[in-house]
C-alpha cells in the first residue's frame, strides 16, 4: 500500500536511538485513525460538539515508514489520556510498544516503553483509581506479559515495570478494572481452551490462578479478539471471536457472557453473530445498558451493533452500519466509549478493501454516535485522507 509522508508537529524536540529511528514511521492509515481517535475521545463534551461538526484537525505524531498497529487507549481520573501500540518496521514485526499522552492541551512525544525479542501483539490497558497504569500484551512463547507505571510519569520508559509474564494465552487479551480496583484480565487460552480469566486485589502485585469463563461453543475452534468491560455497579461482561482450526481462519461467530458476582460464575456463551463475523468489542455504559459491536469480514461486509437494557440478558436486533465504502474485513475490535452524560459513542475502520475513487483514497475511520431512539448508530464524523475529516449530524447510508 502506498503510504503518506507528513511532518512531525509536536513541539518537544526529542532524541532517539538509531534503531529507534528506523521503526519510527507508521502507516497512514493505522497512524490516521490514531490520531482522530484521540480527537473524539479528548473533547470535554463530545455530545456538544457533535451539532456542528466541532473535531479538532487530526495530529499527525511522528514520521517513519514502519508499521504501527493495535492501539489501546484509557483515561485516568483527571481527564488525561494514555495510548499505547504496537510499533514495528516495515518488515511488519511489531516488537516495540510505543506511549503517549494527551494532557487536554498537548501530547507528550511518542517514546518507545517496551521493546521485545519476539513480536508483539494485543496491547489493552487501564487506569485505577490510584492512577496507575496497567498494561498487559501478548509476545514471544506464546505468553501474555505485563507491566506498570505511575500515570504521572509514564512518559518514562524507566516509570515501567519489568514485563512479567502472566499466562500461556492466544494473541489478543483485555484487561480492566471494576469500582473496587480490582483487575481483571480476560484472555483466549491456547487452543481450544476457551477463555479464561485471571484477578487481581493488590493492584497487580498478585494474580489468581486462571479460571473459566467459558468454554468454546463450536468443536475444532480456538478464542481470540477477547473484551471485558465492567459496569460502574460491578457486573462484567465479556465477548470473543472463535476461528476454526488449525488455521484461525474462517470465523464461526461471536459471543457474549457476562457476571454479576464479580467473576464467580458466568452465564452461557450466547452467539451474537455467526459464520463470517470476527472482533467483537463491548461497553458497560451501566448496569443495564449494554452495548457491542463487530466487524464482518470482507465476504459479509459491514460492521454492526447490538444493545441491551437489561443488563446482557435480552438484546436488540443486529443493527448493520450501512456505509456505502464499508467492504468488511478484520481491521480490529470497533471502538466503543461513552461520556460523562451517557452518550453512546463508536469508531470504525474500513480497511483498506474500499473501492479508491482516486489517488490516496484508502480506508477511512468512522466515527458514530448512538442516538437511542431507534437503537441505529448515526454517523457524526469520517476521517479520511483528506486534510480535513468530514463531520455530520446527519449520516448518508442510514436510515433517518
Amino acid at each position: 500500500m502506498q503510504r503518506a509522508q507528513f511532518e512531525v508537529v509536536i513541539s518537544h524536540a526529542t532524541t532517539h536511538p538509531a534503531w529507534q529511528q528506523r521503526l519510527l514511521r507508521a502507516s497512514w492509515v493505522v497512524l490516521h485513525v490514531f490520531v482522530c481517535v484521540m480527537a473524539l475521545f479528548a473533547a470535554k463534551n463530545v455530545g456538544a460538539q457533535t451539532v456542528n461538526g466541532g473535531w479538532s484537525a487530526p495530529a499527525r505524531l511522528f514520521q517513519d515508514t514502519g508499521d504501527s498497529r493495535e492501539l489501546a487507549l484509557a483515561a485516568d481520573q483527571a481527564g488525561n489520556l494514555h495510548v499505547v501500540w504496537a510499533y514495528g518496521d516495515e518488515r511488519g514485526a511489531s516488537r516495540v510498544l510505543m506511549y503517549a499522552r494527551w494532557d487536554g492541551i498537548q501530547w507528550t512525544p511518542p517514546i518507545d516503553i517496551i521493546a521485545a525479542e519476539g513480536a508483539i501483539q494485543g496491547p489493552s490497558l487501564v487506569v485505577d483509581r490510584h492512577g496507575r497504569i496497567h498494561l498487559i500484551w501478548h509476545g514471544s512463547g506464546n505468553m501474555l506479559y505485563y507491566s506498570y507505571a505511575d500515570a504521572q510519569r509514564a512518559e518514562r520508559a524507566t516509570a515501567w515495570s519489568r514485563p512479567s509474564g502472566l499466562a500461556p494465552a492466544n494473541s489478543h487479551a483485555a484487561i480492566t478494572a471494576d469500582a473496587e480496583g480490582v483487575l481483571y484480565v480476560v484472555y483466549p487460552a491456547l487452543l481450544d481452551g476457551g477463555v479464561e480469566v485471571i484477578t487481581s486485589a493488590d493492584r497487580g502485585a498478585t494474580w489468581t490462578l486462571p479460571a473459566p469463563v467459558a468454554r468454546l461453543v463450536h468443536a475444532m475452534a480456538t478464542a481470540d479478539f477477547v473484551r471485558i468491560a465492567a459496569a460502574p455497579e460491578g457486573d462484567l461482561h465479556v465477548v470473543w471471536t472463535e476461528l476454526m482450526l488449525p488455521d484461525g481462519y474462517p470465523s464461526f461467530g461471536v459471543f457474549y457472557s457476562r457476571s454479576a458476582d464479580q467473576g464467580k460464575i458466568w452465564s452461557d456463551p450466547l452467539e451474537m453473530a455467526g459464520e463470517g463475523y470476527v472482533e467483537i468489542n463491548v461497553l458497560a455504559v451501566h448496569r443495564d445498558e449494554i452495548h457491542v459491536a463487530w466487524n464482518g469480514l470482507v465476504g459479509i461486509s459491514g460492521r454492526y451493533h447490538r444493545w441491551s437494557s437489561d443488563g446482557g440478558l435480552t438484546w436488540s436486533a443486529p443493527d448493520p452500519i450501512v456505509l456505502p465504502e464499508m467492504k468488511g474485513g478484520s481491521t480490529g475490535p470497533p471502538g466503543l466509549t461513552a461520556d460523562n452524560a451517557g452518550n453512546l459513542y463508536a469508531v470504525v475502520n474500513t480497511g483498506d478493501t474500499i473501492a479508491r475513487e482516486g489517488p490516496g483514497e484508502f480506508g477511512a475511520a468512522i466515527f458514530l454516535a448512538w442516538t437511542g431512539g431507534d437503537g441505529r448508530l448515526r454517523l457524526i464524523c469520517r476521517a479520511s485522507i483528506r486534510p480535513t475529516p468530514v463531520c455530520s449530524t446527519k449520516s448518508p447510508g442510514l436510515p433517518q
